[in-house]
């Protein structure tokens, strides 16, 4: 499941929402014999355990997943996924990708992975893809590019003035956009 920064992205409910919904829906359709283990994709991707046909294991680390502030690599955890499919006896290998696919957290030019199969051979797991972002062309953007914090004397001796940069990444023009900044 990505938990990327693009699944912040929120137009009534967020994206990361929305992918937590839609992967405890791929645990439930599995069948009664179907190993499953959840892999968070993030800025970092640790290792998931070995498939296990504990469904609650699956479902408890999907409720205490949190979307991260830096893009995923799918790609990485693509490998990491094939790797953890080796470990599972079962001759069907699945990956079930839940993501936005957003340019940033997947690189086209990257080889869908591989993972040791019968006889040693290398084969390519099934991929399931399940897109949360369906329905969005483009998912408006909008993002801090610069942040400058500099003494304001004028102010008072401990006053700071803060100036920002917005920029809109989208197809439509924006206005009145709220930004946060936080100090310390």
């Amino acid at each position: 499941m990505d938990r990327g920064l693009a699944m912040r992205w929120t137009e009534g409910q967020s994206l990361f929402e929305k992918a937590r919904s839609e992967a405890r829906s791929a645990v439930a359709t599995l069948g009664p014999e179907d190993p499953v283990t959840v892999l968070p994709c993030g800025p970092e991707v640790t290792p998931p355990t070995a498939p296990g046909l504990d469904r609650g294991e699956a479902r408890e680390v999907l409720d205490k997943l949190r979307p991260a502030w830096s893009t995923a690599d799918l790609g990485r955890c693509f490998e990491v996924a094939a790797r953890a499919l080796e470990e599972s006896p079962t001759p069907g290998k699945r990956i079930i990708v839940v993501s936005a696919f957003t340019a940033g957290s997947l690189r086209l030019e990257t080889p869908l992975p591989t993972l040791r199969g019968p006889n040693d051979k290398r084969v390519r797991p099934e991929m399931v893809l399940r897109d949360v972002a369906r329905g969005h062309k483009v998912l408006s953007n909008h993002f801090l590019a610069d942040v400058k914090a500099e003494p304001a004397p004028q102010a008072g001796a401990r006053a700071v003035q803060v100036g920002f940069m917005v920029r809109n990444a989208s197809d439509a023009p924006a206005q009145e956009i709220q930004a946060t900044v936080e100090l310390g």
